[in-house]
Order: C-alpha cells, then structure tokens, then sequence
C-alpha cells in the first residue's frame, strides 16, 4: 500500500487498483462467473477504463462528481472488499 493513509482503506491490507478476479462485485457488474472473470481479466476481454459517478468515492470520501475506478483490499478475515475510488486515489495507491 500507498505511504499516505486513505481512509477507506484502513484496515484493509495488499490494497490494489483493478479488476479482480476474485472479486464478486467486479464479475456481477461485467455480466460473468468469478472463473469467467478471471479468464476475461487474462485475456484483456474485459478492464477497467473507469466510469464517471456523482457517488462519494469510497476511498477519501470526496463528494465530487468524477471517473470512479474498482480497487480492492483484504480484510481482516480474508475476504477481498471492493471499493469504487477517485482518480486521486488511483494515483496514490499506485
């Protein structure tokens, strides 16, 4: 993870910026199977090129209107939580 904090990560650890493919969230909004998923991840059939949304990005919290990206983080009972995040926050965990 990022040297800065970000809120919406804390207690979350191997915090990434992407598609999933063990992600439930990521293969439902894509139309696919967590195993359909991860071979369209594979194959570049099917990424992460962001989409704009008034909703607050749920990693700083910010309200404004913008491009939200999927990131992902491991709780602190082994299940990957989904997280849609602004472009600042894309370009701080990277």
């Amino acid at each position: 993870m990022a040297t800065q904090q970000i809120d919406g990560f804390e207690g979350l650890t191997h915090c990434t910026t992407g598609l999933c493919p063990g992600c439930v969230e990521c293969a439902d909004r894509h139309g696919k199977s967590l195993h359909g998923m991860s071979l369209a991840i594979s194959t570049g059939a099917v990424y992460d090129e962001g989409s704009f949304s008034w909703s607050p990005c749920e990693g700083c919290g910010s309200t404004l209107g913008g491009t939200r990206y999927a990131a992902h983080g491991v709780d602190s009972n082994g299940d990957i939580i989904h997280l849609d995040i602004c472009e600042d926050c894309l370009l701080a965990l990277n």
